[in-house]
């Protein structure tokens, strides 16, 4: 992807929704009709609850659903992901989990659309990491998003530029670093304690399985691979 940011089909720079939705041919796609009453971020309705939506349902967005439910202040209303099948399997989950069954969605537009959530949960790939928190800030949504932020600097940018235009709260998912034993850590090396550091090693060995390269072929039944697809370029 060029360092400029999102394009469409054609090359050209696409820096909006509208203009994605007409690259992608789905700006006719209707929004997700819904019932529930609008709980709005940072108010007390009766419920306590956060609503979230999960965009992404893949291995870390099931492990955030399961966290984030295990707060007890989160209900999940959404599962979004362009390959039905995982997402179907999450929201099977997710109802063992809270009692009630999210919506279902290849497309994560039909959440934002969604009055009633207040914040998404976007473990996507990482070419649809930016895009998807500046729509969620333009509909009025926080944000939790995975690392890595971004493919570059201009994109990171604009989700720094979504967030203080529309005031919402993003959170990269960088958890640790603003984790209560790094902060504690950081005022005992602070308070001289320790004396002065000269050298810190770091050892962090995660033994990962290798992802085979796969030959050619036609996207998997089930999957929508313009979404999936979404601002990276065609190969």
């Amino acid at each position: 992807m060029s360092r400029k940011g999102f394009f469409d089909r054609q090359g050209g720079l696409v820096t909006d929704r509208r203009s994605f939705l007409k690259s992608t041919g789905m700006a006719g796609m209707g929004a997700a009709m819904v019932v529930t009453k609008s709980q709005l971020f940072g108010e007390s309705p009766p419920s306590q609850q956060i609503v979230l939506a999960i965009v992404g349902c893949g291995g870390r967005g099931s492990a955030l659903a399961a966290g984030f439910l295990e707060r007890g202040d989160c209900r999940i209303a959404w599962v979004c992901d362009p390959f039905l099948p995982r997402a179907e399997a999450l929201a099977k989950t997710v109802e063992q989990l809270q009692g009630t069954r999210p919506q279902v969605s290849d497309d994560l537009r039909r959440a934002l659309d969604d009055k009633s959530v207040d914040a998404i949960v976007s473990a996507t790939p990482d070419h649809w990491h930016a895009l998807s928190t500046v729509w969620a800030c333009q509909a009025g949504k926080d944000v939790y998003v995975e690392k890595p932020t971004s493919h570059n600097a201009w994109e990171g940018r604009k989700m720094v530029e979504a967030a203080r235009k529309y005031q919402r709260i993003v959170q990269i998912g960088t958890q640790n670093r603003s984790a209560r034993y790094n902060r504690e850590a950081k005022e005992y090396i602070a308070s001289g304690k320790l004396g002065r550091i000269h050298l810190c090693r770091i050892f962090n060995q995660k033994l990962w399985d290798n992802f085979p390269v796969r030959p050619d072929s036609d996207p998997p039944a089930g999957l929508n691979w313009d979404i999936w697809n979404g601002p990276a370029p065609e190969a």
